[in-house]
């Protein structure tokens, strides 16, 4: 088995072998009412197929089971387990996670509880967030960015995890990001910080549109990718599919900009813009995408998007994410349908002359783990 590198993961719930049956498929839903995780989900036909997977794998009667059967163990047996099973050996975790009621367990203390290899992402909009609360002023805020993000980024490399990238939300408002004068920047400043204090929260102004275009800048300077999560919403989420301006096509402007000529970017949850991603993945350099939370909730239309995917793209762009959060059964899920999507694309494409035989384990691996080794500097 080719050992995974999971581009892209949330945090899992701190005390999460505590939990309903409602809890455990709060990863597996847009939406968190109580009737679609109590009453639906559990009929989807991706879910169904985990549990069985799940009570095969750990041979337990039902779902009651299987919790009672992972509360007896110790996170460290049952995580280790999991991700071993799954193939996973590297996950680059997001655990800025700040709108959970619940307390998560951080990168760190992942690390410590398996033999994963543990990267931290950044999330852009925390640190803003932080730099207008600290900077009464426009000019104050721009001239401390870069030294507050370069203390983020060391405060992490205090705590021994590397951060391999920066991620952003683009503060909820799609993909279309509007070019800022330092003039109106400067005018929104104020309203911007006063909302933030007020409510913890960035909108989408013109002063953290020019923040922002100042970081994308950094992100080249320190050779960092940027993540990029059109949703926005830090738990799973796939995407607000109302929105088209979360079209990556519509972050074309910015791809073309001379200035971000060396900017690298990766789509997170592409669906359902995948041929939209592997299409900017087929243009520009910089340009990579995952499939992350279509692994698991498309679990049965998998082989599908990863021939769509491959068809368009040259397979250096693709990555593996599971879009892991919450319950750790959301990676484990994730990278199994992940390997089965990929591997049954392979073949087909094989059959149908695209692919030599011979190759199909080197895009395998190139996918599952060599393109994000390459991309994030894991050597």
């Amino acid at each position: 088995m080719i050992e995974m590198v999971d581009n892209q993961a949330q945090c899992l719930l701190l005390d999460y072998r505590n939990c309903s049956l409602v809890d455990f498929a709060e990863p597996y839903c847009e939406n968190r009412a109580p009737e679609m995780l109590s009453r639906h989900i559990p009929l989807s036909l991706f879910y169904q197929c985990m549990i069985r997977k799940l009570l095969a794998r750990f041979r337990c009667t039902d779902l009651d089971d299987y919790l009672k059967t992972r509360a007896m163990q110790s996170q460290s047996d049952h995580l280790g387990g999991l991700f071993a099973d799954a193939g996973i050996g590297t996950v680059l975790i997001d655990d800025s996670v700040t709108n959970s009621s619940e307390e998560l367990l951080s990168a760190s203390q992942l690390a410590q509880l398996t033999n994963l290899k543990i990267n931290r992402v950044l999330a852009i909009e925390p640190v803003l967030e932080r730099l207008f609360v600290a900077n009464d002023t426009f000019d104050q805020a721009l001239r401390n960015l870069e030294r507050t993000f370069d203390g983020a980024i060391a405060d992490s490399a205090q705590s021994n995890l590397k951060v391999v990238a920066l991620k952003t939300s683009l503060a909820n408002g799609g993909l279309a990001l509007e070019a800022s004068t330092v003039a109106s920047a400067r005018t929104a400043y104020h309203p911007a910080r006063k909302e933030v204090l007020e409510s913890n929260k960035l909108g989408r102004t013109a002063a953290y549109n020019y923040m922002l275009a100042q970081v994308l800048e950094l992100a080249i300077k320190r050779g960092l990718p940027v993540q990029i999560r059109a949703s926005g919403d830090q738990q799973a989420t796939l995407v607000d599919v109302n929105n088209g301006n979360n079209n990556p096509l519509a972050f074309q402007p910015v791809l073309r900009a001379q200035r971000y000529a060396d900017l690298k970017v990766v789509f997170l949850n592409s669906y359902p813009f995948v041929r939209e991603a592997a299409y900017l993945a087929s243009v520009y350099p910089g340009v990579f995408f995952d499939l992350s939370l279509a692994n698991s909730l498309l679990a049965p239309d998998l082989t599908r998007l990863y021939y769509e995917a491959l068809s368009a793209a040259p397979y250096s762009k693709l990555l593996a994410g599971t879009g892991g959060n919450s319950q750790p059964e959301s990676f484990w899920y994730g990278a199994v349908c992940l390997r089965r999507g990929l591997s049954e694309a392979l073949k087909e494409l094989t059959e149908k002359g695209y692919l030599l035989k011979a190759q199909m384990e080197e895009v395998e691996r190139a996918v599952l783990r060599s393109n994000a080794i390459n991309l994030y500097d894991l050597h």
